[in-house]
């Protein structure tokens, strides 16, 4: 049986891509769907909504052509034009895809971190110095990038 984590699980949600990004940057790790795992700081990031090009095109599209009826949600309930309805239909479909195969990759990752299991194929980055906290982090440095994070995501 595994023990329930010594530590709150961090996840940070960012308003915006560019401030998904500019976290990234920070954590240097690699993004999967529409979020990534700090590893060595035991951090999800999760982005408030996805971060492809295709997306981002469609929802631009979809935005232009629903401003007339006021609430583009009418769509969904079958009101308005029908070539747009099967667009946000498209666009809920692929935010839904989108957020459960982030929230799953990164969540999975960051539960094996927390508690001391590894994903298979998984290398972790070696780490030198002396004098590290448990599970070869850094406390001190840890701290501080948590705080930058959470400041990322909340300016």
């Amino acid at each position: 049986m595994l023990s329930v984590p010594a530590q709150r699980l961090i996840a940070i949600m960012p308003k915006d891509p560019a401030r998904v990004r500019r976290t990234r940057q920070k954590f240097d790790a690699p993004v999967v769907a529409d979020g990534f795992f700090a590893h060595r700081d035991n951090i999800a990031v999760l982005a408030h909504q996805r971060l492809d090009q295709q997306y981002q095109d469609l929802h631009g599209f979809v935005a232009a052509n629903t401003q007339q009826l006021g609430d583009p949600m009418r769509l969904l309930k079958g009101q308005g034009d029908p070539a747009l309805q099967t667009m946000m239909l498209m666009l809920k479909t692929l935010e839904e895809d989108g957020e459960l195969a982030t929230a799953s990759h990164d969540g999975t990752r960051q539960l094996l971190a927390a508690t001391g299991l590894k994903g298979l194929g998984e290398a972790e980055r070696p780490l030198t110095a002396a004098g590290r906290g448990r599970a070869g982090v850094d406390p001190v440095r840890h701290g501080q990038r948590v705080r930058d994070a959470q400041q990322l995501a909340l300016d």
